[in-house]
């Protein structure tokens, strides 16, 4: 869908397919998206199902079992796309530095959220935060007219990300937010800083979103993602094996190279 949008050639292709006999007259997203947006409605149709039927009815038995197995197949499902989106947008990333690399950003299963945020620059980024790091990118074209995201400053490993609501009007930044968003005396809005003290030197970065709204969704996945990744932390200390065991942050490529491998087979064997 991303390349439909950049790349006309893409789009044309599309076009013509969907404009053939077997696609039905039905556009790529409805391949895409619309089996799962199906699947999600049958727990929630299962239940009002069960819910309706009486005691003495023979399907009140098997009711249960048919919605733990939907609820499960649902669950499923959610977990290879986040994992599948993950990845797209992990190969995607173009770092200009080796140190940017970190190990927690091909670790990541999965991403929490996504999306544009502005820094006290005015300079539109766009933040992706996934399961162990968030990593600010600014999208730029590359030679083939497509996009990716060119990683900007250091990544921050959400175990130790710090956080902050700044209240409207304490954007940070000085003036320097206040020209970039606004006129006049007008208070800066929606802003959030973020900011990390871990092995490289501490940074920190104050971002605005586009609303309120927007803002605090955007805490919300940086507190779930902060909590779980402290969680996951104390669970490996208090392990009885974490005195020996250790992980080996080094060996993170293998299971990268194991994907990617994976995918190249596909594709070659389906050419």
């Amino acid at each position: 869908l991303d390349m439909k949008k950049q790349q006309k050639r893409v789009e044309q292709f599309l076009r013509l397919c969907q404009e053939s006999s077997f696609s039905r007259k039905l556009d790529l997203w409805n391949f895409l998206d619309l089996p799962r947006s199906r699947l999600v409605k049958y727990p929630l149709l299962l239940r009002e199902i069960l819910k309706s039927t009486p005691p003495d009815h023979p399907d009140e038995d098997t009711l249960p079992d048919a919605l733990e197995l939907v609820q499960s197949i649902v669950s499923e499902v959610d977990r290879k796309t986040g994992e599948a989106e993950c990845q797209f947008y992990r190969r995607g990333l173009a770092y200009l530095e080796d140190g940017q690399r970190l190990p927690e950003i091909q670790l990541s299963r999965f991403l929490y959220c996504h999306g544009e945020l502005k820094n006290n620059k005015g300079q539109k980024l766009h933040v992706f935060l996934f399961e162990l790091c968030l990593v600010l990118t600014r999208s730029v074209e590359d030679k083939e007219g497509g996009v990716v995201f060119q990683v900007y400053r250091q990544p921050l490993p959400t175990a130790t990300l710090h956080l902050e609501d700044l209240p409207d009007g304490e954007g940070g930044g000085g003036g320097a937010f206040r020209g970039a968003f606004t006129s006049g005396n007008d208070k800066v809005r929606n802003c959030l800083r973020v900011s990390s003290r871990g092995r490289s030197k501490a940074q920190s970065h104050s971002l605005q979103a586009n609303d309120s709204f927007n803002k605090q969704q955007w805490i919300s996945c940086l507190r779930q993602a902060m909590v779980q990744s402290r969680d996951r932390d104390a669970q490996v200390s208090q392990s009885p094996l974490s005195s020996r065991l250790s992980p080996d942050f080094a060996l993170y490529h293998i299971a990268e190279l194991s994907l990617s491998s994976d995918t190249e087979m596909a594709d070659q064997s389906s050419q």
